[in-house]
């Protein structure tokens, strides 16, 4: 008679083939869907954290899982128009604090999407900030080379409105108004270059142009940590609704004879001062100009939000 081998025994042979495949098996499987990474906001000049709500919206509904956060902080004419060297200083502990109350929704990193001169603001603290995690940044307009212009004067203070674009460099660029008017921490006369860089105290900084060596080398650092960095504006007339001129927000400006120059042609890209041309070089820039998309579209018109924003944002 065959002598039979226990049932459990026969049981346990039958399953050692399967075992050794199983690791095969769960390798075919796809992968989880990684969960989008969270977004942080910040609006322009004279508006609230309600104007990015068209933004997080959409991110939110088309990006199942997305949570976006618009900065409530500068908010109205009056705060808005504070220096921008303090927002900046604002905005990053604001941001310390969003991640240290949630650290698992921030674990992996965050993206941010600013708008005019939030989309400046929060470029310079990308720069400032030594323990961002941001993965991709989009700017909206944001006037990154400065404004110049007669229809900007809306924007400064009504003692100002007086003054002629021409004249207005001389009060600009004092250390009073330097200090207290955000507008004119912006302010780059082309026909006085050599002033801009020596009486404002907030873009030359950052933009490279007169920035101590040691601290221009961690901007740069801080910068180029960016995976992607997008900087988009409509064109059209020189002045978009919110910015003049719109080029700024394409990294372009005019000279001292009013030729627009290009970004390749800027000093602060064909330097590489703090990363701009690092990362255009190593692919990770995206300049993107809508034809005849105004200074208010890129917050308010879904259609150009769906194209040009929330692709960025996977």
């Amino acid at each position: 008679m065959l002598a039979m081998e226990p049932l459990a025994q026969r049981k346990k042979k039958k399953m050692l083939p399967l075992l050794l495949l199983l690791p095969l098996l769960l390798a075919t499987l796809p992968a989880p869907a990684a969960s989008p990474l969270p977004v942080i906001m910040m609006h322009g000049v004279s508006s609230t954290h309600t104007e990015m709500q068209t933004i997080k919206t959409l991110a939110e509904s088309l990006h199942p899982g997305t949570v976006a956060t618009s900065l409530p902080l500068y908010e109205g004419k009056v705060a808005s128009l504070a220096r921008l060297k303090d927002q900046v200083q604002g905005v990053i502990r604001r941001i310390r604090a969003l991640v240290a109350a949630n650290e698992t929704l921030y674990r992996d990193g965050w993206h941010m999407v600013c708008k005019s001169q939030g989309g400046l603001t929060c470029r310079c603290v990308l720069e400032e900030m030594d323990d961002h995690r941001v993965s991709t940044f989009v700017s909206l307009a944001g006037p990154q080379m400065g404004v110049f212009g007669n229809d900007f004067f809306k924007f400064f203070p009504p003692f100002m409105q007086n003054l002629t674009a021409d004249e207005l460099y001389r009060v600009a660029y004092t250390p009073l108004i330097q200090d207290t008017v955000s507008v004119a921490n912006i302010w780059r006369d082309p026909q006085h270059a050599s002033q801009f860089v020596a009486g404002n105290q907030f873009l030359p900084v950052y933009n490279g142009l007169r920035t101590p060596a040691a601290t221009l080398a961690r901007y740069k650092h801080n910068f180029v940590r960016l995976k992607k960095a997008v900087f988009c504006v409509g064109s059209g007339p020189e002045y978009d609704g919110g910015i003049e001129p719109w080029q700024s927000a394409a990294w372009s400006y005019p000279d001292a004879s009013g030729r627009f120059l290009p970004m390749e042609e800027q000093v602060e890209y064909t330097k590489d001062l703090f990363g701009l041309k690092t990362l255009d070089t190593t692919g990770r820039l995206n300049i993107t100009v809508v034809p005849g998309a105004t200074h208010s579209d890129w917050t308010s018109s879904t259609n150009l939000i769906k194209a040009w924003v929330l692709p960025h944002l996977t």
